[in-house]
């Protein structure tokens, strides 16, 4: 879902009219998905370092149980 709304801008309009005056934070391990992304898809240093800005500009919280529920409750309403 971050990476619809906040990377690539496409769609998801409806999810991003939700987060207006909120604050995205993505899951450690949701960062570490995203650094793979260039790695695993050959992307170029430019479109590399785009990712790295909208990541290092997201604060990163750890994964707790909490998290998790927030988690399943998004995937639950995008469904």
């Amino acid at each position: 879902m971050f990476s619809r709304v906040l990377v690539r801008r496409n769609g998801a309009q409806d999810l991003r009219d939700q987060l207006v005056g909120k604050v995205p934070v993505i899951a450690t391990q949701t960062c570490a998905e995203l650094l793979a992304w260039p790695r695993l898809r050959g992307w170029g240093a430019a479109r590399t370092e785009q990712l790295k800005k909208v990541i290092e500009s997201t604060a990163v919280i750890p994964v707790t149980g909490e998290v998790v529920d927030a988690y399943v409750g998004l995937g639950v309403a995008w469904v």
